[in-house]
């Protein structure tokens, strides 16, 4: 991982390395973290049904049978659920419009979102002290450690640093090491650092050379590609279509300039670029129409 002295510059180098081995090595070194593919992500839901369906079998009633029970013993309601999926959908939807809200009316909306999380936090909390131990519940606590466990390997060869049962009876103090180092190395490949990584020199240059084929970029099928590798492809294949139908160039990296500011150089030019092409798609269908 990187030092806390590090640079932004030089922490995108590190990020995009760790990318294209799909591994991110544990504070010292002494282990790795593997990135998953969505086939990974597939062997842990996999893993996920199996404990679900054994705790099924064991007697241990699922999170939907529980709230059958709570409705028809009037303990829950079905307009308390119908509020949840509604505060789920308002919060998200005004979460994603935060940022293209102009400034005089965020401050209003930022209130309102607070107002619905609070809410929505009540209502959660009530029901799962209503519906106590569901196998929903067990198997979603036993995924995550499995999948710290999945993602702990020797090498960037892959060797497993455990197997499941070693893993499983570590003491706890050990896999909670194992927990926080995983979630501090996902938080380091956040959407907004690969869209940073993905305007970065250093990155353009070499995946322009692969653009006609880039199963040749990471050398292995798309299947396979980790998440964080797919990501960037997509994005690498969207600035280099910016860059051949924008106007101008992006900034240097100089100055006060940071990766931040690229990425908004990139996205107002694909901005100009989907209305030009939107222009003229209806002048296209209005020349149609008199021709009619």
């Amino acid at each position: 991982m990187a030092s806390d002295g590090i640079s932004n510059f030089e922490e995108l180098k590190l990020l995009y390395q760790e990318i294209v081995d799909g591994y991110s090595p544990s504070e010292k070194g002494e282990y790795f973290f593997k990135h998953f593919s969505d086939l990974d992500t597939i062997d842990i839901l996999r893993h996920k049904h199996a404990l679900y369906n054994g705790y099924i079998r064991s007697g241990i009633p699922s999170q939907k049978e529980r709230l059958a029970q709570l409705i028809k013993q009037e303990e829950w309601n079905q307009n308390k659920e119908d509020r949840i999926t509604s505060l789920r959908f308002i919060i998200g939807d005004n979460e994603k419009n935060m940022e293209s809200t102009i400034p005089q009316m965020q401050a209003g909306l930022k209130m309102a979102l607070d107002r619905d999380k609070e809410e929505l936090v009540s209502l959660l909390t009530e029901k799962y002290m209503l519906l106590g131990t569901t196998a929903d519940e067990l198997s979603n606590q036993e995924v995550t450690l499995f999948q710290i466990f999945y993602s702990l390997r020797k090498n960037k060869a892959g060797d497993p640093l455990y197997s499941w049962p070693d893993y499983e009876s570590l003491p706890v103090e050990t896999q909670e090491k194992y927990a926080k180092e995983f979630e501090a190395t996902l938080s380091r490949f956040a959407d907004n650092r690969i869209r940073e990584l993905a305007v970065m020199p250093f990155f353009i240059n070499s995946f322009s050379y692969s653009k006609e084929n880039i199963y040749f970029f990471f050398g292995k099928p798309l299947s396979q590609l980790t998440q964080y590798q797919s990501f960037l492809l997509s994005l690498g294949q969207r600035n280099l279509s910016i860059l051949e139908r924008g106007e101008g160039s992006p900034p240097d990296l100089i100055g006060n300039i940071t990766p931040n500011d690229i990425v908004k150089w990139y996205d107002v030019q694909y901005s100009v670029i989907l209305g030009r092409r939107n222009t003229q798609h209806i002048d296209k269908s209005n020349t149609k129409r008199r021709e009619v």
